[in-house]
């Protein structure tokens, strides 16, 4: 019952409870995810409650097995309503369904004419200088930084889209358990973890950038958000290591453990980013139609390489 109760707020985007009200606020305050401000609050006031009882009575008297088990499981059950009451919800609030019905007709709003070049690339293997010279060569948009721009539109901070990736390293735990905890798939856009909300602003940017017109996209995982289109043409560029180390080296007037140190960090930071957001591995070529490696011929040939087979696939 009491998850029913969570439900039922939950799918009208209301709070009555003082805890949700609460860890709204401290979010908004600490700027952090309603997942984090709601674990945080949760466990302060149980650990409060728990001094209060030894203080006041020597024992504990109101912050016992129920509490622990109402706190794990609530969320678990509110997760199961969600995903089975979906006729309910419908018939309660048609306005869910209209939102439901919108969002599904944006996500297929790319139109299948438009040829679309996906590039995800290890760090150092020259991945967005090839993508540069694939929409060169095809006389097409070339997208990479101006998706961090197009989302800071949306409401995030510039700086906030290009750490969210990093901290998922370090989050992801956390955000699995906020998961289970809220209830999942019932929760409001507003009120899931902010990795999440940055996937789906990234997921809208993407869609629309592609329903432009032909273009290529660098990163941001755009083959996993546009798979399943005949139209698009899904590339993975890797290189060997000591390759990677010369070509930041290079590029960027560092020294060689600086690059190497840098390379390991960001490949072990998309990988993370790709298992949270998709729950596949980044680097399986079952991803992608074509993985190369530019280390065999070079980032110019590469690239060449690359376009003449792209050219290929947009005919």
């Amino acid at each position: 019952m009491l998850a029913f109760g969570a439900y039922l707020t939950l799918i009208s985007h209301v709070g009555v409870m003082a805890g949700d009200g609460f860890s709204r606020a401290l979010a908004g305050v600490l700027h952090r995810e309603f997942g984090t401000a709601r674990v945080i609050s949760d466990s302060t006031m149980a650990a409060t409650a728990a001094l209060l009882n030894f203080v006041l009575f020597g024992q504990l008297v109101s912050v016992r097995e129920g509490t622990v088990v109402s706190a794990v499981c609530t969320g678990l059950v509110v997760g199961f309503y969600s995903k089975h009451l979906k006729a309910f919800e419908y018939a309660l609030l048609p306005g869910n369904r209209a939102e439901a019905e919108e969002q599904a007709a944006a996500s297929a709003a790319v139109p299948e004419g438009n040829f679309v070049v996906t590039i995800a690339r290890e760090y150092g293997s020259g991945g967005r200088e090839i993508g540069r010279a694939i929409a060169d060569r095809l006389g097409v948009r070339f997208y990479d930084g101006e998706i961090i721009a197009r989302m800071t539109a949306q409401g995030f901070s510039g700086d906030e889209v290009a750490a969210y990736g990093e901290r998922l390293r370090t989050g992801s735990a956390l955000e699995a358990f906020y998961r289970a905890y809220a209830g999942g798939e019932a929760v409001s856009e507003e009120d899931l973890p902010e990795a999440e909300r940055l996937f789906r602003a990234q997921e809208r940017v993407i869609r629309e950038i592609a329903a432009e017109g032909d273009c290529v996209i660098v990163g941001r995982l755009a083959n996993w958000i546009l798979r399943g289109r005949a139209n698009t043409l899904c590339q993975f560029v890797r290189g060997d290591i000591d390759d990677e180390v010369a070509h930041v080296v290079e590029r960027d007037g560092v020294p060689r453990e600086a690059a190497q140190a840098m390379i390991e960090k960001v490949n072990r930071e998309r990988a993370e980013h790709c298992r949270f957001c998709t729950g596949t591995a980044w680097d399986d070529s079952r991803n992608y139609d074509v993985t190369v490696n530019s280390s065999r011929y070079g980032i110019e040939r590469t690239g060449e390489i690359l376009a003449s087979l792209a050219e290929a696939a947009r005919a």
